[in-house]
């Protein structure tokens, strides 16, 4: 493994790079302003297949052969996401930042006049506005609400709404606009901040998974003992219930509906063990994958039909129908949803020293070629062609070996 320091860029990472058995390259990274873990780590990939990674307080873009571009600092990252024209929307702790794609600069800011505000999550939405919630605190912070704040396109504010004391999901926007957002109830608003319906689901939100849209059903909405499918009026269409908690959900390419579940109590028949579930859109379980360990982060689909499920050191990658392709166990902890590229390459975020609470962690960043598999009547056409060849060789053998006689 040939090491090189790349941290003469503003960076204090050390970064090298390595290749075989399917990986393309590997960056590491050592943060020294993260002593007690990662925040937000994240990745996401740009249009022109650059890589931007959330490492301890830094948000890190690298190119596709993995050398960086670019470092930002942003004191407590949360999560990012990419605007309509690639710069970087950054929710940090006590702020939101936009970031110049090309340079990594600060280009806007935004901070609450909230006693001691703490933003959760943002997202920009098609025609340039932005939504978030952060928790709101006043009479010095003994106080708070948690509130869902959208600006416009300016970067004005356009509405604030406050709902309760209970921490909120990351949102889903409908085909519509309507946005759907959910605590201990679903809540759906317009486009102009007001409420249209609550509903509350077979059990208590879980705000891990977000709610999904899915276009033959409505809405998905993981709560904390259930998966529940309502239309886009709030009408319950079915629930299904578990012996756990969900940690993550993804629409696969036939448009059922998988599960990556944390089991709560052991030796329930059928859900003892750390699992993934396939659902019908119709809410009928079609096949239950059991998992090496705890599910860690979101499940990554991709455009051949392949689920990628990371659990705590594992990553696992099946086919639709829930067979095991291959899976590999890292010497880390796998922490952020797996992304990938438009060619197929897939990104990793594996930290490791993250459990010993001396060490800074040391972050790896895997690029891994995306064909994982050849297609199979591929597969089956070249075997057949490889046996023919060489029967026909060792015919042609016998039949040598038999003139000379």
């Amino acid at each position: 493994m040939e090491g090189h320091d790349e941290g003469r860029m503003a960076l204090s990472e050390y970064a090298f790079q390595e290749q075989g058995q399917g990986v393309m390259w590997r960056a590491g990274f050592r943060d020294p302003n993260d002593i007690f873990g990662n925040y937000g780590s994240q990745l996401l990939v740009g249009d022109d297949r650059s890589i931007f990674a959330i490492v301890g307080e830094k948000v890190i873009k690298l190119d596709q052969a993995g050398s960086v571009q670019w470092s930002a600092y942003v004191h407590v990252p949360q999560g990012f996401s990419l605007m309509e024209n690639g710069d970087v929307l950054v929710t940090g702790g006590l702020s939101l930042t936009i970031l110049d794609q090309r340079t990594g600069a600060q280009t806007w800011a935004y901070s609450s006049e909230s006693y001691l505000p703490m933003f959760d999550w943002s997202i920009c939405l098609e025609d340039g506005s932005i939504l978030f919630t952060e928790t709101y605190n006043w009479n010095e912070g003994l106080s708070y609400e948690y509130r869902l704040t959208k600006l416009s396109p300016e970067k004005e504010r356009e509405w604030a709404i406050n709902l309760g004391e209970d921490a909120l999901s990351p949102a889903a926007v409908g085909p519509d606009g309507t946005i759907y957002i959910g605590n201990y109830h679903l809540y759906a608003l317009s486009p102009g901040g007001e409420i249209l319906w609550n509903g509350t689901g077979a059990g208590a939100f879980n705000n891990h998974p977000i709610p999904m849209i899915h276009p033959e059903i409505g809405v998905i909405f993981p709560t904390r003992y259930s998966l529940s499918a309502l239309t886009y009026d709030g009408d319950t269409i079915w629930d299904f219930f578990l012996n756990g908690s969900i940690e993550a959900c993804a629409i696969d390419g036939n448009g059922n509906i998988l599960v990556s579940l944390i089991p709560e109590n052991q030796g329930l028949e059928g859900q003892d063990a750390p699992c993934l579930l396939c659902l019908s859109p119709s809410g009928e379980l079609i096949w239950r994958y059991n998992l090496p360990d705890q599910p860690s982060t979101g499940i990554t689909c991709s455009a051949n039909d392949l689920i990628f499920v990371p659990t705590t050191t594992t990553l696992v990658v099946l086919d639709l129908n829930g067979t095991m392709i291959w899976q590999h166990k890292f010497l880390g902890l796998l922490f952020a949803t797996p992304v990938l590229s438009e060619n197929g390459t897939l990104y990793l975020l594996v930290s490791q020293d993250a459990s010993n609470p001396f060490l800074k962690p040391y972050t790896n960043l895997y690029a891994i070629q995306g064909e994982v598999r050849p297609d199979f009547p591929f597969v089956l056409v070249l075997s057949i062609f490889l046996i023919f060849v060489a029967f026909i060789a060792i015919m042609y053998w016998i039949e040598r070996r038999g003139n000379k006689k």
